[in-house]
């Protein structure tokens, strides 16, 4: 399976991190330069994000260079005629399990389809177990109408890519709001394999986080220099917060889970 990782060219220590786990896997990729969206000018995100759009806020800069990088791997798709792509941000975490778990995703993935290896849930989200993958893992579905989002790792079909391409742009949503792309047809079915072989490392987005203010800054600046002591009082409390957030927010067959990423 071909494997692409988002990374901007400004993201060296991203890049080093992504590069060593993958050899540690023995997994084939390549990266791919992602759009940053912080050096866009305002000419050209107007011309990228759609006047009428009915999103509940304005767009930031980082949401649409995010929405830029997939975009121009789905074309990259496309072009090139590739059956099914592999594509990560890279702010993950891998589990040792992954190259098998990907083998059999091979197998099991269709045309129109897009199956993610994390999720996250904005809302309170019900879902249901829709095939058993082996004695660690399962693909599950949002019922209709659930909210899931959530781009950092995933398979998407040469058919899906193709539709997502000329249907997408300009924008007027994010990039992983799985819900709307159902909803409108753009892909056939989207599966979540649970539990999440990929789980983000809390580190701070360089694609898609908003520079923020003062404080997230400070934060950042800790955080991408690994401070002693501070940098992991951070991402522990960073960590935490979203586990909590995530984890009582969905039901899979009507039963809270008790773990998230395997």
């Amino acid at each position: 399976m071909k494997i692409f990782i988002i990374n901007l060219k400004r993201s060296i220590n991203r890049r080093k991190r992504m590069e060593r786990k993958m050899k540690e896997l023995e997994l084939a990729f390549q990266f791919y330069e992602g759009i940053d969206g912080q050096v866009l000018s305002q000419e050209e995100l107007l011309k990228y994000i759609a006047p009428d759009h009915q999103f509940h806020r304005q767009f930031k800069r980082g949401e649409v260079g995010c929405f830029l990088s997939h975009y121009l791997l789905y074309k990259k798709i496309v072009e090139e005629k590739i059956p099914y792509a592999l594509i990560m941000e890279d702010d993950i975490d891998i589990s040792p399990r992954f190259p098998e778990l990907l083998k059999i995703i091979e197998t099991e993935i269709v045309p129109g389809e897009v199956i993610s290896f994390y999720a996250s849930f904005p809302e309170p989200c019900k879902l249901f177990k829709d095939k058993h993958i082996n004695q660690h893992y399962n693909l599950i579905k949002p019922y209709s109408g659930q909210l899931v989002v959530g781009a950092v790792a995933y398979v998407i079909t040469y058919k899906a890519a193709q539709s997502m391409m000329n249907n997408i742009l300009p924008m007027y949503d994010v990039i992983d709001d799985w819900r709307l792309w159902l909803n409108r047809a753009f892909i056939d079915d989207f599966k979540i394999v649970f539990p999440h072989p990929i789980e983000l490392t809390d580190m701070y987005s360089d694609v898609n986080e908003s520079t923020g203010g003062f404080g997230l800054k400070i934060k950042k600046l800790i955080v991408n220099n690994n401070v002693p002591v501070l940098t992991n009082l951070i991402l522990d409390k960073r960590k935490k917060f979203r586990w909590r957030g995530r984890i009582n927010k969905i039901l899979i067959d009507g039963q809270r889970p008790e773990i998230l990423f395997f």
